[in-house]
């Protein structure tokens, strides 16, 4: 079957139209389009399976060329010769100088429309049944129980009168559905599918069994380098500002300040405060700064070490938009390019992302609202779902969790679901196993890790732009998000995280109030 080629070149289009129709080439040009909306229309509507392309028609960049991608047509990028370099971070399937014969340009044009796949994924993922990767976490039956805390509680049917929209969802959260039983008011912190090297510490009595790839530390000395085990933990969550930017800060100074170099990322495009919770300048945004480098193909380790800033030791910070209104330039295809250039900065990249996540209006070519969230969640190895520790908050978490699950927004990665600000005022006596019993009924075997409420050390360090563990090592949402992070990281506790002191708050709370 002849190849399908659309062209837009400016210079030498004529010849390289005879090369490609001459009688046995294995072509046929079927659009010499006038400008890029033309070929992007005509490559839309599935006429072509090869577009060639001049980098000197007005608009190319990553973004406009992931554009093409994203229809399926093969794309094939012609440039002058000292620019290839640069073409060849646009994301285009090949390159070839301009200079070259047109019945090379035609030649290989051909073999790519017969060979070529889309290598941009388009911007919303279909959900997969294929084989989870090893150490990822796939949700356990709707019948299995979670953990011997628990034995007998099934997930509740939508249509039931306790799910989410229903009128006893907030006495199951609360406490008012009788039977509801836990060791000592207390939730088990430690993620089960989460890694414990050979060479770590063992883990406490009682913490359940963890799986996966670690991102070891520093024993001493510099910083490691980034190795294939670099990570990308996405911080995302339920809306109604749960804590998301407060615990990606300081779950990368945690991890900061075991060695492992960090990067963390304000991709949030909806409330951007990074630079305002770390008490840094947001006159420039850096993260925009570099999609526009991305989008020109000119992103390299000089440009990005020079945009980000260092806040302490392996901790550097690459900060948000300046006002939500610009999210337009944060491009899906320029942010994965960025998401991979940041893999070989550091061990573990963390990004704070907003909580919408809707993938547009059908339209092809638009920019998607939350466009930025979506590229973070595909680029994830490792989600952390974040919600607020009161019914409200717990209703928003399960619906998220659904949503995240439903539109297999992040497949291949490991998911661990935080509950953040956790108080008996909000959540009655049981609190603990309260929050554990409703997200068992209404998300499935999600054993989540709960931060408590901490207030006057929230202020403390939101008013010195610091983070938890400069403000107060000792508090409990620090020693909380300590353990948390070292799981994350595939480590094992702390010597001193052995008999946490927020578990011990917790226990005392549901004695005081039994």
């Amino acid at each position: 079957m002849s190849v399908g080629v659309l062209l837009a070149l400016l210079e030498d289009e004529p010849e390289v139209v005879r090369a490609i129709d001459r009688p046995g080439s294995g072509g046929t040009v079927v659009r010499r389009c006038a400008d890029l909306a033309e070929l992007l229309g005509a490559a839309g509507a599935g006429i072509g399976q090869v577009a060639v392309l001049s980098s000197q028609v007005l608009g190319v960049d990553r973004a406009s060329v992931g554009r093409l991608v994203g229809t399926g047509a093969a794309v094939l990028l012609v440039g002058p010769t000292a620019d290839l370099a640069r073409l060849g971070n646009l994301g285009a399937h090949d390159t070839l100088a301009e200079s070259e014969p047109a019945e090379t340009i035609a030649t290989t044009a051909i073999a790519l429309g017969r060979t070529a796949a889309p290598t941009i994924p388009a911007q919303t993922p279909t959900p997969t049944t294929t084989h989870a990767p090893a150490g990822s976490h796939t949700p356990a039956a709707a019948s299995t129980p979670p953990t011997a805390l628990n034995p007998t509680v099934p997930p509740v049917p939508l249509d039931d009168p306790r799910a989410p929209d229903g009128p006893g969802f907030v006495d199951v959260l609360t406490g008012g559905d009788a039977g509801v039983g836990v060791e000592d008011g207390l939730i088990s912190a430690v993620p089960r599918w989460l890694a414990v090297p050979p060479d770590a510490p063992p883990p406490a009595a009682g913490d359940p069994p963890e799986t996966g790839d670690p991102i070891p530390p520093a024993a001493s000395g510099p910083a490691p380098e980034a190795e294939e085990s670099s990570r990308i933990v996405v911080v995302w969550g339920a809306p109604g500002a749960p804590g998301r930017t407060t615990l990606a800060v300081n779950i990368a100074a945690e991890a900061a300040a075991l060695g492992v170099r960090t990067i963390v990322v304000d991709a949030d495009t909806e409330a951007p405060s990074m630079a305002q919770v770390l008490g840094i300048s947001e006159d420039v945004s850096s993260i925009a700064a570099l999609a526009r480098m991305a989008t020109h193909g000119t992103l390299d380790d000089e440009t990005t070490a020079g945009v980000l800033t260092e806040v302490v030791d392996h901790l550097r910070v690459l900060t948000g938009l300046t006002r939500p209104q610009r999210w337009r330039e944060l491009e899906a295809a320029s942010l994965d390019a960025i998401w991979d250039h940041l893999r070989e900065q550091a061990a573990l990249v963390v990004v704070d992302v907003g909580a919408g996540a809707e993938d547009g209006d059908g339209l092809d070519f638009a920019p998607v609202r939350h466009q930025a969230t979506l590229s973070a969640l595909r680029a994830a190895d490792h989600v952390v779902a974040v919600g607020a520790g009161d019914p409200v908050g717990i209703r928003r978490l399960v619906l998220a969790l659904t949503e995240l699950r439903e539109r297999g927004l992040s497949p291949d990665a490991d998911r661990t679901v935080v509950v953040n600000r956790v108080r008996r005022t909000a959540a009655g006596p049981d609190h603990a196993g309260a929050i554990r019993e409703a997200l068992w009924r209404y998300a499935g075997d999600e054993t989540p890790h709960l931060v408590p409420d901490a207030p006057a050390l929230a202020d403390r360090a939101l008013l010195s732009g610091t983070t938890w563990r400069e403000a107060d090592a000792q508090a409990p949402a620090r020693r909380a998000v300590a353990s948390l992070t070292r799981r994350l990281l595939g480590l094992g506790p702390a010597d001193d995280d052995a008999t946490p002191r927020w578990r011990r708050a917790l226990r005392v709370g549901a004695r005081g109030r039994g």
